[in-house]
């Protein structure tokens, strides 16, 4: 299912109101959580023993999309800005201020008191790993809530796996999202392999 696009407080009320939550869920699901996890480390240590071949394979398997590269192209994120609406744009432009005001006023700085006490010590790491979700629903508000914080913290190198959809791309406004806060190293993975892929 595409984003919804709705307009003031009194529409997303109603939108809200008629989603019904166990559309997504199947009730006669009976996989079993042994299965759940057999399965799970079957893809994790293909991806690690055959990183991107198994990562396209899955993706095939999962996604039903024949991918020949996994990178998300600068022209495909200018194509992204294209498709959806400018008034989407700018809430994600106005999120993404605010999201990084707030973070940057939560920040715990470093106090050291005449080198007898530290406080507070803020390691941040170099690389870090996000995950947004998409294809049946878009989060692009997920990018900004799990990117801006990182960013914040210090970490220098973010990369992005979110799936692709029916086209092979991922949702425009998730793509839109990850450009606005400076995100460069985007890939259209989704699922198990997609963790696997960050980690290995």
């Amino acid at each position: 299912m595409p984003i919804r696009y709705v307009e003031g407080i009194k529409q997303a009320r109603i939108s809200i109101k008629t989603i019904n939550p166990l559309e997504a869920i199947d009730l006669n699901q009976t996989t079993s959580s042994k299965q759940i996890y057999e399965s799970v480390t079957k893809i994790l240590q293909e991806t690690k023993l055959h990183g991107d071949s198994a990562v396209k394979k899955y993706s095939k398997t999962f996604d039903k999309v024949d991918l020949k590269s996994l990178k998300v192209t600068k022209k495909t994120i200018e194509n992204a800005y294209k498709s959806i609406p400018k008034t989407v744009i700018s809430a994600l432009e106005i999120a993404s201020d605010r999201i990084r005001n707030y973070h940057k006023k939560t920040m715990p700085p470093i106090k050291i008191s005449a080198g007898k006490d530290i406080t507070f010590i803020n390691n941040q790491l170099e690389h870090d790993g996000l995950y947004a979700p998409g294809v049946k629903e878009a989060y692009p508000s997920t990018v900004l809530m799990i990117g801006i914080p990182a960013q914040v913290a210090g970490v220098k190198n973010l990369v992005l796996c979110t799936p692709p959809s029916n086209n092979g791309n991922p949702e425009d406004s998730t793509l839109v999202a990850a450009d606005i806060i400076g995100i460069t190293n985007i890939y259209k993975i989704g699922g198990v392999q997609a963790i696997g892929a960050i980690a290995f």
